[in-house]
């Protein structure tokens, strides 16, 4: 099985942290990039070659990692300009003829790939979206409405009004996805796109569906956006919430 890495943003918001001098994914805690981190689960959950997009300081990446990762080969796919999330994967296509996992680069997580990509096997969806609950700023974040394994409305950085229509738990967007091949019947070819925006509500409304998996309680997750978000991975590693090394 394959996955594919997103690596090619450009990591404004952490430059406090990165200096400028590498991309987000290359953020080091006890001298370990977090990428090294994804790419170590990922490796031990069976997945044989992993796809990585690269922009800005993509060089970091590749020459840190190279042309494999233990048993997994690694490609690349260079953006002169930015795609976006989804768009990153129109010039992979030919690449991924099956199943796959899709997780963004600033993502710390020790899920277990198997079980999800079991998960979405067993549904009739073409793509499944890791969610999870207790997002703070919902505004900036997504809105999902799940009945049962069920993705019934994708709402990309709703207003208040929108949050406040939510009848029950609310359920937000992990940025880590398994996807059959049909979803590239909604990438765009060229241009820049985005799976919240300009994807999965479109998926939502169409006749294919999308399935939703609950982030387990035990599953470590943590999206390292800001130096804040840095500064919380640091001290779980440090308190042993997530093994690190």
């Amino acid at each position: 099985m394959k996955a594919v890495v997103l690596c090619a943003g450009e990591g404004t918001r952490i430059r406090d942290v990165t200096q400028d001098e590498m991309p987000k994914p290359m953020i080091e805690i006890d001298g370990k990039p977090i990428l090294e981190y994804t790419l170590n689960n990922l490796e031990k959950n069976g997945i044989d070659e992993v796809l990585i997009n690269l922009h800005h300081k993509g060089k970091v990446i590749e020459e840190y990692f190279g042309s494999t990762y233990g048993d997994m080969d690694i490609k690349y796919f260079w953006e002169d300009e930015l795609r976006g999330t989804s768009g990153a994967l129109s010039q992979m296509e030919d690449d991924l003829n099956d199943s796959f996992i899709t997780i963004y680069g600033d993502i710390v997580t020790n899920l277990d790939y198997k079980e999800f990509n079991s998960l979405h096997e067993s549904s009739e969806g073409i793509g499944t979206i890791l969610t999870y609950s207790g997002e703070e700023n919902l505004t900036e974040a997504s809105i999902i409405e799940l009945v049962d394994n069920s993705i019934g409305d994708f709402i990309e950085k709703p207003s208040e009004d929108q949050i406040e229509n939510v009848e029950g738990e609310i359920w937000t967007n992990a940025s880590i996805y398994c996807f059959d091949p049909e979803i590239f019947k909604f990438i765009a070819d060229e241009g820049k796109q985005d799976f919240g925006h300009d994807v999965f509500p479109i998926v939502a409304d169409s006749q294919y569906e999308l399935s939703g998996y609950r982030l387990p309680e035990e599953t470590y997750w943590r999206e390292i956006g800001r130096p804040t978000d840095y500064e919380k991975l640091r001290e779980d590693v440090s308190n042993s919430i997530i093994a690190w090394n």
